[in-house]
């Protein structure tokens, strides 16, 4: 019976694009064959909950996947403690990961180390992000700047 793979893209806002990570995904279709269901989302990775990701999740609960393939581990989600739960949720129903610029798959024991460490770095740049991001903001404020047409900024 033929393995039966989900690809999951996505993207954190409507201004990016799904494309990018397009050619390599086609790409690994083409030389693993196999049926192949597709699941693409435009949100926020600090969550788990997303449309496309909740339909993965029900496809891999009903039995239907054998693998999950993203272009990059960060792209699944960058949420530590959600990622490691699915990480196990998946080795208990004998579904592989594989990342493909990341260049791993959860069959062995360093490639789920690695998976770990990766979804704490995604989690940790989040964090960063954020910070410059609040930063940047309370200089903007102590400079005048207003957003939203709040007098309060």
């Amino acid at each position: 019976m033929a393995k039966v793979s989900a690809i999951y893209m996505r993207v954190s806002t409507k201004d990016q694009k799904h494309a990018s990570q397009l050619p390599d995904l086609e790409r690994w279709c083409e030389t693993h064959g196999g049926k192949v269901i597709w699941f693409k989302d435009t949100f926020s990775g600090r969550t788990m909950s997303r449309p496309g990701m909740d339909q993965l999740l029900e496809s891999l609960r009903m039995g239907k996947l054998d693998r999950i393939v993203v272009w990059r581990l960060d792209r699944l989600g960058r949420n530590t403690k959600g990622l490691c739960q699915l990480f196990d949720e998946l080795r208990d129903r004998r579904v592989d990961l594989v990342s493909l610029k990341d260049g791993f798959s959860l069959e062995s024991p360093a490639s789920r180390l690695h998976a770990r460490i990766l979804a704490s770095v995604a989690e940790y740049e989040t964090e960063i992000r954020a910070e410059r991001v609040a930063a940047g903001q309370a200089v903007a404020r102590k400079n005048g700047k207003r957003w939203g047409g709040s007098e309060k900024g």
